[in-house]
């Protein structure tokens, strides 16, 4: 464990290299380039100059990471490396006269630099980037005092103080060496004299001192804390700036061998030092000179705690009362001095003074000792091991366990026997349960476990319940007396971690604050560091921002360019981010602009229509038991008929109704309007004129000004496009099968003034407009026939919905495209035949439509209301079953049964097609199921009333008496087959997100139409 002092030391360390680094800002140091023209000065100035060395040299101040770092410091070393061997090409002797001062400057400015830049880089990656650098140099100056003689000297008495203790915190030893500052050369060549002496060693042995002879002088070794403060006796000498051939007015140097030192217990500060020795000449008597015995150091009451430990009791006791219990608890582990003092009994008030310094800390229990009840509560190491852990302590088992120690000293309670359960302390809270919702496990500790058993079988076997009985009583009275403590010593725990957040809260929002306050000097605005919650750089910013530790100008230096980085990379998101707010913006308000260009069209068609109905006379007419309200081919002049106004014919003629009774029973006409399609905005977009006015970046109420400016030009591309989608979807139905004679039939529409209500209309949308012309999906569909109109295809499938680049987004429209839409050829002829069936050949789609679900099928057992394109989709899926019942006659000759098809006109041709709005079967009547339709291959759920299931039975597989359990039956065995073609359920056509199979780009039938119109 690192104790108290080393800390402290460590700390002092660094904070005092931290001062010489400030002391001295690298941006006031330039290098200075030398002026002579001799071939050293031109080397140097080379050096300087071209190698751009103090560009190089600060640039290392802007490295981020190690391998960075590493990289430029190869590009110093090598511009050193190379320089001194130049220098060595040179030579020696070479003789400076009117440069020297300059070179001077020059090397010693080079070094100053390279000290502070390299001080300021051990501190953010340590002293290990300072090796390079070291050699390099030493290698450099080494060469420079072989071509000039007396260089490195001029140049070691002209560094400043501050620099070379730099160099000594920073560990430059070889530099130091070549400069000649053999003190600390001793000093690392035998660390043995210097190191400092051990924690608990005997306290009345002398400092050591080592003499060395220098003349007449003695000259004491040098203690490398006092090298500092020594070289700082040098502040106050006049160094001459050399001129010339002028020698310098302080003989006093620092190069050489023999270099100043002193003793850290008996030189005085004040003392200034010795000139250079003369170099020494080599012993030739082999002599042996009695050693001198070291009198071993000592760190105790001799060393940096001597004044505390000296200090009387009372003003050490004193001391202690301000200090919190875990500063004490770390001065006992200093060394055995404080450890023997606290930890004896009679030091119990030094505890019970620190204890009063912790608000509402709960009283010592009575089992525990107060050094052990603090350590648990404020020390961070385990109880076991010793290791750091960051758990809290267990208030009931009194211990504080790392992970490793869980599993070697707990035992789960469930593996003691259940008569001791109750007799040993356990907790449910030291092992976190692995699930969030499940029940914690409570554990014991292994060793009161095997104490409680081992004195359970003691007394078991002594054969005295009375003693047992006492001895149980006592220990479940202890065990409630620790979880009565224990819940106090909780709460206070809980108390303590939520001052602990709160601090650490504070300490984030003032961190925080200072960082935004620094940013908005810079220029940084609030929105700049606003973070979404999907930004991707709202994580990095969090991680250097909300940090429980204060700002120092050290972290600041260190965090600011990731914090710019983050910034720039936010404000530019957010920029965009704003950008495509406002496009956003533009397109709603076009999008609402075309809405009121399409409010303000007059509609295609704006008719009266008749609704289809019977006579009561032609009712009477009809076979008993059949539907009275039906229709056929004989049927079909009186769809005509009317109470108050008769429709014309072609000609203008008035029609003249197929019956005269007076009973007539008609329904009044009903309106009917229809709208042509329209351009969705992203058709929009893709004109020339739209596609500027969205993407120009201008104001909402600008580009409003703008569009109606040009709204005249953009009615003319709303009707090119209409145009457009006329032609091309009127090609498909020409192509598919032309159209004969009268392209539209005004049949069930009262006319005005006797006006053809068509008449305005191109032949393109008249032929769109005809019943019979029916669309459908190019994608194929498993689920339900898509038959539609043709302004309902455009509507609902000619728009594909797509994910921007795959994400699980809203999806985007792309414009209209005709190709997912092709003519339902099959429906066609369906829809030909039963309006010849009603009578009402050529008939538009509005006509039939109007009056909303009132046709029913009047050959088989369905009898839902349907519109017009829902009933010719009955009649496609019923030729659909019938179709496939003929691919198999094998299995169907295997079922022994008959399946007629009762939709062809053909078969039963005495009876209509087509029923209006018929009568509803209750609600109470039982669901029959033909069980024959549910077999292969027909694979159809036939269901209905009872009597519509005899019915269909009787006409489809031609069996006069049904019989319930061999025929139908009342059940569905076909409901979980997915082969449910009752017409209950609306048809996909009105339903939402089907055609899953077009492309993974997500078609959709009224998906988010709100969204756009």
């Amino acid at each position: 464990m690192i104790s108290f002092i080393r800390f402290i030391g460590a700390v002092a360390v660094v904070f005092s290299l931290a001062l010489m680094v400030s002391a001295m800002p690298i941006e006031r140091i330039h290098l200075v380039a030398p002026t002579g023209i001799d071939l050293v000065s031109r080397l140097c100035a080379k050096l300087v100059l071209e190698g751009k060395l103090e560009a190089k040299l600060k640039a290392l101040l802007l490295c981020k990471n190690s391998e960075d770092l590493k990289i430029q410091i190869a590009i110093l070393v090598a511009l050193f490396e190379n320089c001194a061997v130049e220098l060595s090409k040179i030579g020696a002797g070479v003789v400076i006269v009117d440069a020297k001062a300059g070179l001077v400057a020059c090397i010693v400015s080079t070094i100053t630099l390279c000290v502070q830049v390299f001080a300021s880089l051990s501190l953010k990656f340590g002293l290990s980037v300072c090796t390079e650098l070291d050699t390099a140099l030493r290698f450099f100056l080494t060469n420079l005092g072989i071509c000039v003689g007396d260089m490195t000297g001029l140049v070691a008495k002209s560094l400043a103080p501050n620099t070379v203790g730099v160099m000594q915190q920073i560990q430059l030893k070889l530099c130091l060496g070549v400069l000649g500052f053999a003190a600390y050369n001793d000093q690392v060549s035998h660390p043995s004299r210097y190191a400092q002496p051990p924690l608990h060693s005997p306290v009345d042995s002398p400092p050591p001192q080592v003499e060395a002879s220098s003349g007449n002088r003695t000259v004491q070794a040098m203690s490398g804390t006092r090298f500092s403060a020594r070289l700082a006796n040098f502040k106050g000498k006049a160094v001459n700036r050399i001129k010339g051939d002028e020698e310098v007015d302080d003989p006093t140097t620092l190069g050489g061998n023999a270099a100043e030192a002193e003793s850290e217990y008996d030189q005085s500060e004040d003392e200034e030092p010795s000139s250079r020795p003369p170099r020494k000449r080599q012993r030739t008597s082999v002599k042996q000179e009695k050693s001198r015995t070291r009198r071993k150091q000592v760190r105790g009451k001799q060393g940096g705690l001597s004044e505390l430990v000296n200090m009387p009791l009372d003003i050490f006791t004193e001391i202690t009362a301000h200090l919190l219990p875990l500063d004490i608890i770390s001065l006992s582990r200093a060394n055995k001095f404080f450890r023997e003092l606290l930890m004896h009994r009679s030091a119990i008030h030094i505890w019970h003074t620190s204890m009063k310094n912790i608000r509402n800390l709960p009283p010592c229990p009575s089992d525990l000792s107060e050094p052990h009840y603090l350590a648990l509560l404020f020390s961070k190491h385990c109880t076991m091991c010793g290791q750091a852990v960051r758990c809290r302590m267990d208030e009931i088992l009194r211990v504080k366990l790392c992970v490793p120690c869980r599993q070697e000293h707990l035992l789960a309670l469930d593996d003691l026997p259940g008569e001791l359960r109750c007799l040993v302390h356990h907790s449910e809270r030291i092992i976190p349960s692995k699930r969030r919702w499940s029940r914690e496990s409570e554990h014991t500790l292994k060793k009161e476990a095997h104490e409680v058993e081992q004195t359970y079988q003691e007394l078991q076997n002594a054969g005295e319940p009375s003693a047992m009985n006492k001895w149980q009583v006592e220990t479940r009275a202890l065990i409630n007396q620790r979880l009565e403590e224990s819940s106090v010593i909780r709460d206070f725990l809980d108390i303590m971690e939520n001052d602990r957040d709160h601090e650490l809260r504070d300490m984030k929002r003032e961190r925080r604050r200072n960082i935004e306050g620094r940013l908005s000097e810079l220029g940084w605005t609030g929105q700049d560091m606003s973070f979404s919650f999907m930004s991707p750089k709202r994580k990095e910013w969090y991680f250097l921002v909300e940090q429980a530790k204060p700002l120092t100008e050290r972290i600041w230096t260190n965090i600011l360019p990731k914090l710019i980085s983050i910034l720039e990379y936010n404000r530019e998101a957010r920029l965009q981010k704003e950008l495509s707010d406002r496009q956003s913006a533009r397109r709603l308000r076009l999008t609402q602009l075309l809405i009121d260009i399409k409010k303000d069209e007059a509609p295609v068609l704006d008719i009266l229509v008749c609704v289809p109905t019977h006579t009561q006379d032609s009712l009477a007419s009809e076979p008993s038991g059949s539907d009275s309200n039906v229709a056929g081919p004989s049927s079909g002049a009186e769809l005509q008929s009317s109470n108050t106004t008769h429709p014309e014919s072609e000609n203008g003629s008035p029609s003249n109704p197929a019956s005269d009774n007076s009973a007539c029973v008609t329904p009044p006409p009903t309106r009917a309007v229809l709208h042509d399609v329209f351009p969705d905005i992203v058709d929009a977009l893709e004109w020339p004129m739209i596609k500027i006015l969205h993407e120009t970046d201008t104001p909402v109420d600008q580009m409003a000004e703008d569009f109606a400016e040009q709204q005249s030009e953009i009615i003319t591309s709303i009707c090119d496009w209409k145009s457009d989608i006329h032609t091309r979807m009127a090609e498909m139905l020409r192509i598919d099968e032309g159209v004969e004679g009268q392209l539209l039939t005004s049949r069930l529409i009262v006319r005005k003034d006797g006006l053809d209500p068509f008449r305005n209309l191109s032949d393109d949308l008249k032929l769109l407009l005809r019943a019979d012309s029916l669309f459908t999906s190019v994608q194929p569909n498993t689920q339900k026939t898509i038959i539609a109109s043709y302004d309902l295809a455009v509507e609902k499938i000619g728009y594909r919905f797509a994910f921007r680049d795959g994400m699980p987004s809203k999806p985007y429209k792309h414009p209209v495209e005709l190709s997912r839409i092709r003519v339902h050829r099959e429906a066609r002829r369906v829809a030909r035949v039963i309006l010849a069936s009603m009578g009402l050949e050529n008939a538009c789609a509005a006509e039939l439509n109007s009056a909303g679900r009132i046709y029913a099928c009047a050959r088989c057992h369905e009898s839902q209301l349907l519109t017009w394109e829902e009933l010719v989709s009955h009649f496609v899926k019923a030729q659909q079953v019938v179709a496939r019942v003929h691919e198999h006659p094998d299995q169907l000759e295997a079922l022994q049964a008959v399946y007629r098809d009762v939709h062809d006109p053909e078969v039963f041709p005495d009876r209509p097609l087509v029923k209006y709005a018929p009568e509803q079967t209750p609600l109470a009547v039982p669901i029959r199921t033909c069980d024959i339709c549910s077999k292969v291959p027909i694979l159809y759920d036939t269901k209905g009333s009872e009597d519509k299931i005899i019915t269909h039975i009787q006409d489809v597989h031609d069996i006069a008496e049904p019989k319930l359990g061999t025929h139908y039956s009342n059940r569905n065995p076909l409901g979980s087959l997915g082969f449910n073609f009752n017409l209950d359920v609306e048809p996909i056509l009105f339903s939402g997100f089907h055609d899953l199979g077009s492309d993974m780009d997500v078609d959709t039938y009224g998906f988010w139409d709100n969204d756009f119109w």
